[in-house]
């Protein structure tokens, strides 16, 4: 990590929780001169001479970045607030000083490319949807959609770059849809043509983000599916530490009338490196 010789400073905090909703400081140990911190799960925002950071102000630090403080002074000033989903931070204090300062970003990982895609296929009727409306397999048990395997590994990160929805139905053209992601399966409504319930506050711990996708394109002369994609993500991610899945909730932001039996397809093309 850069340090010429370290001597350790007791009252290391890991997994420290930054939120996007309050800024947080450090709980320094009186012998401490010097801290590495690692960001572990989300992209933060921090700065070193007291102001409050924000999301757009004071210096970025992405998952895998190691943050060196190198003096006293910034130690006491150091804030930091996350980007969006909640980070997590490993904090090591030591007393004497490192080599260099800022941000240490690891460069020999070479990002590995993941694709999942997981399908559902309606039962037998053509009950309209409304809007805000879930869309699953079963009116009576729903189940989430499960994004096998996108993070490689159990507790496996990174970011989800590409996504799309094909559906077999091409008179869909007019109709958006929402895609809420999770790293364990949410308990809100699953179940098939129910209202919405997300966001929900007891999911919030496992939520990685919402995907919006614009309205279904069937403009192919002789296509017999319509589709919509986002090539412009970088949505962070980690898996649950026992779990490489993803797992979503998929509803609709327009009313629309489906054929029975149809069938929808959700591809999530992500960047890993762990």
């Amino acid at each position: 990590m850069g340090v010429r010789s370290r001597s350790t400073a007791t009252g290391a905090q890991f997994a420290l929780a930054v939120t996007s909703a309050t800024v947080v400081t450090l709980t320094i140990p009186t012998a401490a001169m010097v801290a590495e911190i690692y960001v572990r799960t989300a992209p933060v925002v921090y700065t070193r001479d007291g102001t409050d950071p924000t999301a757009t102000k004071g210096t970025p630090a992405d998952v895998g970045d190691i943050i060196i403080l190198n003096s006293r002074d910034e130690l006491d000033k150091f804030k930091v607030i996350a980007v969006s989903t909640t980070a997590a931070l490993d904090v090591e204090y030591f007393t004497d000083v490192s080599e260099g300062g800022g941000v240490q970003r690891i460069t020999a990982t070479i990002a590995t490319q993941v694709v999942a895609s997981t399908t559902k296929t309606r039962e037998a009727n053509a009950t309209p949807y409304g809007v805000n409306d879930v869309i699953s397999e079963a009116a009576s048990s729903g189940t989430a959609w499960t994004f096998a395997a996108l993070g490689r590994i159990n507790g496996g990160s990174g970011y989800i770059v590409k996504g799309r929805v094909v559906t077999d139905d091409i008179t869909v053209s007019t109709m958006r849809l929402r895609l809420y992601l999770f790293n364990a399966t949410p308990t809100s409504e699953l179940d098939d043509l129910a209202t919405n319930s997300q966001p929900l506050y007891a999911d919030v711990a496992k939520m990685i983000g919402i995907i919006d996708f614009d309205a279904l394109d069937n403009a192919q002369a002789g296509a017999d599916s319509a589709e919509t994609q986002r090539d412009d993500l970088r949505l962070a991610f980690t898996c649950a530490s026992a779990d490489a899945d993803l797992y979503g909730v998929l509803v609709t932001l327009d009313a629309f009338t489906p054929i029975s039996g149809q069938k929808f397809t959700i591809t999530l093309d992500a960047e890993t490196s762990d």
